[in-house]
């Protein structure tokens, strides 16, 4: 079991608090000076199992706090690409919504002849029916 503490302080990541190392290094030091002292409830062993399965869920927390990271940042990343892409598809629909709107001006200004066209014809039909009612009255 000794073993177990002494791996568990080797493997145990930077920045990591050392009081279970510490703990399992005090219980080893006790347990090599009073080796004679008998344990029936191991209790020894039982605390050097214990300070290594804290170490290992910790271990585990924070592999998992690195993958959500990880995770969040690729969704982040995901999320500003198609951001972008959006944002350079709007300029496109800019210029397409203008272009538009041009042809609508365009056919407006069409209209607007037309009804000019409409006024001069309905003026040269009165003039010609006052013209043809002067011959007719002759």
């Amino acid at each position: 079991m000794a073993d177990k503490a002494d791996s568990s302080s080797r493997d145990m990541p930077e920045g990591e608090t050392h009081h279970n190392v510490d703990v399992a290094a005090s219980l080893n030091e006790s347990s090599t000076l009073s080796q004679d002292e008998p344990d029936p409830l191991e209790l020894r062993k039982l605390s050097l199992s214990y300070d290594y399965m804290m170490y290992k869920i910790k271990d585990y927390i924070k592999t998992l706090m690195d993958q959500t990271y990880e995770s969040v940042l690729q969704k982040q990343t995901l999320i500003n690409q198609d951001y972008f892409e959006n944002q350079l598809q709007l300029s496109r629909q800019y210029r397409e919504i203008e272009q538009l709107i041009k042809s609508c001006n365009d056919l407006e200004l069409e209209f607007m002849k037309i009804d000019q066209l409409e006024i001069f014809v309905k003026d040269f039909k009165q003039r010609l029916d006052l013209i043809e009612a002067k011959f007719s009255a002759d």
